[in-house]
């Protein structure tokens, strides 16, 4: 199937994401720190690593309704979005497929085009891409079933996507306890995820009604 991927550069806020910060006396590109987060987004020059996918569902009204998030099995504290490193020789793209299939069992399309919403550096110093991808939530739900854990014991959960707008869910637990933070390198891409998902229905919900 072909999956959705968002094209980032059509929205404002992309323009935010490519501007860099430069060292006053060198001149050199620095990394923006962001916060308590401690996540850094990196120049789009710098070599990427890794790759991160927000794997999102949604339903036949073009609306979000989900999200797809990993706990690897020696951090099963934190959630994270699916992806890894990139192997000796591999493609980006290529990457991208085989770690969302180990980590997930959602199978993306190795033709299509898998437009990044960034790179920003994780606690290990690896440059990672990160985008978004929307799939059907009921072909989401079978293909997360099907794998059951992924490749390496990760366990895998669909979370609803107001998750989202749960202040506690970047930095901590909610009152129940029931709510995991992301990893401290996950939660600046994650925080755009609003934004992106607002911008991806609207065009989506349009084109469904011409």
């Amino acid at each position: 199937m072909s999956n959705k991927h968002f094209k980032g550069w059509q929205f404002p806020w992309w323009e935010y994401l490519q501007e860099e910060p430069v060292d006053a006396g060198s001149g050199e590109p620095q990394r923006r720190q962001f916060g308590a987060s401690g996540s850094a987004k990196v120049a789009p020059d710098m070599p990427v690593t890794g790759v991160r996918r927000a794997i999102l569902g949604h339903n036949q009204d073009m609306r979000v309704t989900s999200i797809a998030l990993v706990m690897d099995p020696k951090h099963l504290d934190c959630r994270k979005h699916p992806g890894g490193k990139i192997e000796p020789g591999e493609s980006r793209e290529a990457a991208i497929v085989r770690e969302i299939d180990e980590e997930t069992g959602v199978p993306l399309n190795p033709h299509d085009e898998f437009e990044s919403l960034g790179r920003f550096s994780d606690s290990k110093g690896y440059v990672f891409d990160f985008g978004a991808t929307f799939v059907p939530e009921e072909f989401l739900w079978k293909s997360v079933e099907a794998k059951g854990v992924g490749n390496e014991g990760e366990i895998i959960e669909i979370l609803p996507i107001d998750i989202l707008s749960d202040p506690n869910f970047l930095n901590g637990r909610t009152e129940r306890g029931e709510n995991a933070p992301l990893f401290w390198d996950h939660r600046e891409p994650t925080m755009l995820l609003p934004l992106v998902i607002a911008a991806w229905e609207e065009e989506h919900r349009a084109a469904q009604a011409a």
